[in-house]
């Protein structure tokens, strides 16, 4: 029996990567740090190692997709 973990992390990848597999230039962030990440997510339960984890097992399922730390994106506003 899968622990409860992975039955989360499970969850999590295949909601993330249902939602990128129909984008043209699919793309995810992640963090350097979990001070980084928290920030930027309050509400996160896990680390931002569980974060880079997952992060790859969608990248696993979304062949085409892009990895960048979140101070290497940048921002625009939609007008």
């Amino acid at each position: 029996m899968p622990e409860p973990g992975e039955v989360r992390a499970g969850a999590f990848v295949g909601g993330i990567a249902g939602k990128l597999m129909d984008v043209p230039d699919p793309a995810v962030v992640v963090y350097r740090s979990d001070a980084e990440y928290h920030a930027a997510n309050p509400a996160a339960e896990f680390p931002t190692r569980w974060l880079r984890m997952v992060v790859i097992r969608v990248a696993l399922e979304v062949p085409a997709l892009s990895i960048a730390y979140a101070d290497q994106v940048v921002r625009t506003e939609a007008p």
